[in-house]
């Protein structure tokens, strides 16, 4: 965490400094150094500050759907349903512009905001003098190798803004043309902004299994809404997650298989298929959980790793088990639809669909963080938006 645990010595740790120096709230500040540890760090850059500041889109209400137009030609270029990589898109295409002198007649087409484009620029500049003073990069360059990998830069978003994720609403029939809603881990219903690129995607969503990410909700007297979400893919949450727990035959049922199926698999050297429980209320089947777990392990030794020793280089099994993951990210994403993964351990979700329990059965293996005092807080319980009034990104 950012904090120091023990009695009587409270105090900042090592994340806590890093978090405490950048001009962020600390959920923002955590996207940035996943950003730095996947190598995707420019994109990360520009989607913090618009977390911090506010996105660039113009607000007119004339011009509605004139924008939502435009965010959803910059949002297709990472594959689509991300208003947060439509942001970065947009930013780069406008940076490219100003290289022309052209950045004027550019605001003016794509319906972005000048004075809101050279503030996330000044921003920018301010983050990344502040990291390269830490030590954390060399240049930004080589902390972006990774940039062009739209995937890997959507499971980038996941485990930066976690713990604030919600599971997509099934809808069948007539409903499936509504607008989009989504349940939190309090099982709050969520509705989709109009503004958003997913506001009415619903129809060309490649699956309904998959979760939302954002930044920030805003509560009014009739309904929660949120502005600005990234529809991933579920696989990315338990890498992250506060806990995982395996559950047994008797809590899975019929979910899994049955048991002889399983032993059969291990008599061929396949992995076995388990179901696992994230913090609590999302389940999924997996094919491998001990590989799953081994990640999650290396995942946060890595970060550690990064936080403790920003100038040294990542011993080989942390670099190889990031590499792994990177990976993952890449094969699994939204913007990689079809592409084979068959040799990482593979998620999906159970036949019984989403499903929360409220009771809690005993539980013959749970997993939670090994570090506590390098893994990254569970920030943004307060509103990341900067615009004011009445948000709250937690589900309640």
């Amino acid at each position: 965490g950012a904090l120091t645990s023990a009695p009587g010595t409270e105090g900042l740790t090592q994340l806590g400094r890093h978090l405490a120096a950048l001009p962020l709230q600390p959920a923002a500040g955590k996207l940035l150094l996943y950003g730095l540890l996947f190598r995707c760090l420019d994109p990360m850059l520009t989607v913090a500050c618009a977390l911090a500041y506010r996105d660039p889109w113009v607000s007119d209400p004339t011009k509605r759907e004139l924008v939502s137009g435009a965010k959803a030609r910059y949002g297709a270029m990472s594959g689509g349903f991300s208003d947060h990589l439509a942001d970065a898109n947009v930013f780069n295409a406008w940076r490219q512009s100003m290289q022309a002198g052209r950045e004027w007649t550019f605001c003016t087409e794509n319906l972005v905001s000048q004075a809101t484009m050279n503030t996330i620029d000044g921003m920018r500049k301010q983050l990344l003098t502040e990291l390269q003073a830490r030590n954390l990069i060399r240049s930004l360059e080589d902390a972006s190798v990774n940039a062009g990998n739209h995937s890997l830069m959507r499971g980038v978003l996941a485990c930066g803004m976690y713990p604030l994720f919600g599971r997509v609403k099934r809808s069948t029939g007539e409903r499936i043309n509504k607008r989009p809603t989504f349940l939190t881990a309090n099982d709050e219903k969520v509705m989709i902004s109009g503004s958003s690129v997913n506001r009415a995607n619903r129809p060309q969503w490649p699956s309904q299994d998959l979760v939302i990410v954002y930044n920030e909700l805003t509560r009014s007297e009739r309904q929660l809404t949120v502005r600005s979400c990234t529809l991933i893919r579920p696989h990315f949450i338990p890498l992250v997650a506060g806990e995982l727990q395996l559950l047994d035959k008797r809590e899975i049922g019929s979910e899994t298989g049955s048991s002889d199926s399983d032993s059969t698999a291990a008599l061929k050297g396949r992995p076995l298929r388990g179901c696992v429980k994230v913090d609590g209320w999302l389940r999924l089947t997996v094919e491998s959980p001990l590989h799953l777990a081994l990640l999650r392990i290396r995942l946060n030794s890595a970060f550690a790793h990064m936080v403790q020793h920003p100038a040294a280089r990542l011993p080989a099994p942390l670099a190889g088990a990031v590499t792994a993951i990177e990976s993952l990210f890449t094969r699994e994403g939204i913007a990689a639809e079809g592409a084979p993964s068959q040799q990482l351990p593979q998620l999906e979700l159970s036949p019984g669909g989403w499903q929360q329990q409220r009771q809690q059965p005993r539980q013959p293996w749970v997993q939670r963080p090994q570090q506590r005092g390098s893994r990254p807080a569970a920030a943004g319980r307060t509103a990341g938006g900067g615009r004011g009034g009445g948000r709250t990104a937690g589900g309640g």
